[in-house]
């Protein structure tokens, strides 16, 4: 069963469009992620990312320092 994780707080506003990610990890997965906050930024958007990463990795720091409200659902 998967773990979720909250990675910024704010996704469960009912206002928020979500977007689905899928992190499998790596630089160019990282730049689609990076490209991805960029265009969302302050737009009432909310990134939920799916993948075998840890909350501290790049991918989640990436999310928290630009506040976008998000979740990580953990896979095996």
């Amino acid at each position: 069963m998967p773990e979720v994780f909250k990675v910024y707080p704010g996704f469960n506003k009912k206002k928020l469009k979500i977007i689905t990610f899928y992190a499998k990890g790596g630089k160019e997965n990282l730049e689609e992620l990076r490209a991805l906050v960029y265009k969302y930024k302050n737009k009432n958007i909310g990134i939920k990312m799916i993948g075998k990463i840890s909350i501290m990795s790049h991918f989640g720091e990436l999310l928290m320092i630009n506040k976008i409200p998000s979740i990580l659902i953990k896979t095996n």
